[in-house]
C-alpha cells in the first residue's frame, strides 16, 4: 500500500524541517534559559525591598487559530543595596514570563507585596543583573515539551515523507 494518496503531507520537505528546526529552537533556548536561573541560585545574595508589583498590558497577537490574543507581563520593581549604593531591579528571572491571561499574570504579580523583603541574587560579575527567582520553572519544562514535541511531528512527517518518495 501506497502513502502517496494520503493528502495531508505536504509535497515537500519545508514545513517538516521548520517544526525541527522550531524544536531544536525551543530546547537550546529553554536549556539556556534553565542554566542561567540555575546558575544564579549560587550569586550572592542580598535583601531587598519590592517597590512596586502589576500586570502591564503588552501587545495584541494572532494565535495560531486565528485569535486575536493580548500579552500579559507581569511587572514586579525591586531595590537592593550593594557596597556602591542602591541599585534597582525588575527582572523575575531567566526566561519569557508573558502570559495570555491576565489572571495568570496578575497571579505571579500577587506572589509580592509593596515593601515586603526580598532575597536578590546578584550577578558576581555584573551588579545590575540581579533576579528574585532563581532554579527550575515549570514553564522551562513545558516549552522542553513543546520542542521535543515539535522535533517529533517534525521528524516523523520527514520520515513519511521519505517513504513516499522511494
Amino acid at each position: 500500500m501506497s502513502l502517496s494518496h494520503i493528502s495531508f503531507l505536504p509535497n515537500d520537505f519545508g514545513f517538516d524541517i521548520f517544526l525541527v528546526a522550531g524544536g531544536c529552537l525551543f530546547v537550546v533556548v529553554e536549556f539556556v534559559q534553565m542554566f542561567r536561573s540555575v546558575a544564579a541560585a549560587r550569586w550572592p545574595s542580598v535583601v531587598g525591598e519590592i517597590e512596586a508589583a502589576g500586570v502591564e498590558q503588552g501587545r495584541n497577537f494572532i494565535d495560531s487559530t486565528g485569535h486575536v490574543q493580548t500579552a500579559y507581563q507581569p511587572i514586579v520593581r525591586y531595590r537592593y543595596q550593594l557596597a556602591d549604593g542602591v541599585h534597582y531591579g525588575d527582572r523575575l528571572g531567566f526566561g519569557g514570563l508573558v502570559h495570555t491571561s491576565i489572571s495568570a499574570a496578575k497571579r505571579v504579580a500577587g506572589r509580592y507585596r509593596k515593601q515586603e523583603v526580598v532575597k536578590v541574587y546578584v550577578s558576581p560579575t555584573k551588579p545590575t543583573l540581579a533576579v528574585i527567582e532563581v532554579g527550575v520553572r515549570w514553564e522551562y519544562l513545558l516549552d522542553l515539551a513543546i520542542g521535543v514535541i515539535l522535533i517529533v511531528t517534525g521528524t516523523t512527517m520527514l520520515h513519511l515523507l521519505s517513504a513516499v518518495g522511494t
